[in-house]
């Protein structure tokens, strides 16, 4: 039994040896902040202001990037790398340097994509990494990124809105259907709040008792980008969304050949609904 517990004793003891060794020689020092780092950086901002683009708006096509610096000595150009997701596809994306004059600590920088694809969502990633120009243990943001999707449009009419919401005729309305995913539509800003209310259908043509083909159309709840009073943000949804019901889908009618659309629509706040009408659109 002695022998035993010497045994397990000596092995205890070498494999705390060997453990305390291997610790010692896999240590390697941190590797130290270059002298002089400029620390550069990129502050909280919104870089696109709507995920989807306009492909015909050539200023769509083109960011403006705000980056920051610690160290303002000198006149610098920071080394920029630029990565796109997806990786298999042609690369798109150009940007014009990233330069602080000397005692400068804000700068700005463009990235521009006007040859991206229509339909194809990308992401685009960009990271400082030398460490004469990012922090090597500092906190800061070296990196940003933003996603986008271009998605074209085309107007199939423009015509009177008599809308429930806003108590009588809206004149001039723009209705315009989605290239880029056929199953869209979307009214222009109706309403005056800068919202483009958006309406899908499944693609599937009915016919009405007078042998008229219609779509049907389903509004998904959207915010209107208004408030009621304390209750907060406005938002909108078709009545079967509302209901749970799809029996009433049908009332959400767009016939192609008549440029004509009626949306039955229920609008409400956190606290409850604040009525429900008809938006009907007649096109010229």
């Amino acid at each position: 039994m002695k022998k035993i517990n010497y045994i397990l004793a000596f092995l205890a003891a070498g494999a705390l040896a060997f453990a305390c060794t291997s610790k010692e020689e896999a240590y390697t020092p941190g590797e130290p902040e270059v002298d002089g780092c400029y620390r550069v950086s990129f502050p909280k901002q919104t870089v696109l202001s709507s995920y989807e683009l306009d492909p015909n708006d050539a200023s769509a096509s083109t960011v403006t990037i705000k980056a920051k610096r610690q160290v303002t000595t000198g006149k610098i150009t920071v080394p920029l790398i630029v990565e796109q997701v997806p990786f298999d596809s042609a690369f798109v994306f150009k940007h014009t340097d990233l330069v602080f004059e000397d005692g400068e600590n804000e700068a700005t920088f463009e990235v521009s994509f006007p040859e991206a694809a229509i339909g194809v969502e990308y992401k685009c990633h960009i990271m400082v990494t030398d460490p004469q120009y990012a922090s090597l243990y500092a906190k800061d943001t070296t990196y940003v990124s933003f996603t986008f999707l271009k998605v074209s449009w085309e107007t199939v009419a423009t015509g009177t809105l008599n809308s429930w919401w806003m108590e009588g005729d809206v004149e001039d309305v723009v209705f315009q259907h989605c290239l880029t995913f056929p199953e869209r539509y979307r009214f222009i800003d109706p309403w005056g709040t800068g919202v483009n209310p958006l309406f899908t259908t499944d693609g599937e043509e009915k016919t009405d008792k007078d042998g008229d083909t219609y779509l049907v159309m389903r509004v998904a709840p959207q915010e209107l980008n208004d408030t009621y009073g304390s209750y907060g943000m406005i938002s909108f949804r078709d009545v079967a969304y509302w209901q749970g019901d799809d029996s009433y889908a049908d009332a959400n009618k767009y016939y192609p050949a008549d440029k004509y659309c009626q949306l039955w629509l229920q609008w409400f706040v956190s606290a409850g609904s604040l009525g429900y009408g008809y938006e009907v659109f007649q096109g010229e």
